[in-house]
């Protein structure tokens, strides 16, 4: 159900869906981009709204600071989204997918016309900033792709099998195959019509969780050789030195915090990551319903959703350990 009240300041309220669709119209060429480190619903929804602008004649320019994972390459038109070569992109608008803040996009901010245009922003994290002239926030659905589902039934727009592939991708990932706190009964109905529509979700789920690599597999297990549990949550590492040892990449590690988050007898997971310059990467989960990690991630700039956060930030993992232990004690305090 659409739930957008009105206000007049974009920049602290939601937009309404006809204002979306005078936005979707008023244009012909968009730049459609999601954030850093591209999940499921980043790459499904860009997907879904690309096709559902090109069916209306517009042209569309998916731009991304990272190229799309190799488990989501199945979906319709996935070689479409760029990663470079962004010199010769002319656009009016811009359409912002799954980005909580503006910096979480990346270097596709470098682009100089970006500034100069304006944005739709679609997003469902609770730590959304409200940065588009028009925002489109609803924390109450499991996705962004669940979001692009609502808008595009309130517009009429035909969900037809190849954009239902991408909503359903968006969906299944982020819920974590139905299985976090962010799935709900309308979760379900929206799946039963998309089904009805054409989707297979066996099928989808195969292409998604069954075809990992040797690689992935290795350094799943060097992960999870670093697992220990401090004031009941576990901690696991991921280093340089076990990409480079393993050959895998990356994008590989989608999801290793869950399995830290399926140990018993823990109130919270965190998944620290190792990326050049220093930098580490961390992932919060919460298994307790009275923890919020967003609250948690914020205190270092981060943010997401209750069960699901995560930031970044330049520390050793020893000093970073002590930080995240205290912030949850601290929490737990107030």
């Amino acid at each position: 159900m659409i739930k957008n009240p009105r206000q007049s300041d974009f920049s602290t309220s939601n937009t309404t869906v006809e204002e979306i669709k005078n936005f979707l119209f008023r244009f012909d060429n968009f730049l459609i981009t999601s954030h850093i480190e591209p999940d499921g619903d980043a790459i499904g929804s860009q997907l879904a709204m690309a096709a559902q602008l090109k069916a209306l004649g517009k042209n569309t320019y998916i731009v991304d600071a990272e190229p799309v994972p190799k488990r989501y390459r199945f979906l319709p038109e996935w070689e479409t989204v760029q990663s470079d070569k962004w010199e010769n992109i002319s656009f009016e608008a811009a359409i912002f997918l799954d980005v909580g803040n503006m910096g979480r996009v990346g270097n596709v901010m470098n682009i100089k016309t970006l500034k100069n245009v304006p944005i739709l922003n679609i997003d469902h994290h609770i730590s959304n900033t409200f940065f588009g002239e028009l925002n489109y926030v609803d924390n109450d659905v499991s996705s962004t792709c669940e979001c692009l589902f609502d808008i595009f039934k309130a517009l009429h727009l035909k969900i037809d099998q190849k954009i239902g592939m991408d909503l359903a991708t968006g969906i299944i990932t982020d819920t974590g195959r139905f299985s976090f706190k962010n799935t709900k009964g309308k979760t379900f109905s929206v799946c039963a019509e998309l089904a009805s529509d054409g989707v297979d979700f066996h099928l989808l789920s195969k292409l998604i969780y069954n075809k990992k690599s040797i690689e992935s597999l290795s350094l799943l297990s060097q992960v999870l050789s670093t697992v220990k549990i401090i004031d009941s949550i576990a901690f696991i590492r991921l280093t340089r030195n076990m990409l480079k040892k393993t050959g895998a990449n990356e994008r590989d590690s989608e999801g290793f915090v869950n399995y830290a988050l399926s140990l018993d007898n823990i109130k919270a997971a965190v998944l620290m990551r190792e990326k050049p310059e220093g930098l580490i990467r961390v992932s919060l989960r919460a298994k307790s319903d009275n923890i919020d990690v967003n609250k948690i991630a914020s205190k270092f700039g981060g943010g997401g959703h209750p069960e699901a956060a995560g930031f970044r930030c330049k520390e050793t993992f020893a000093q970073l350990e002590k930080k995240i232990l205290k912030a949850f004690d601290e929490y737990e305090k107030t």
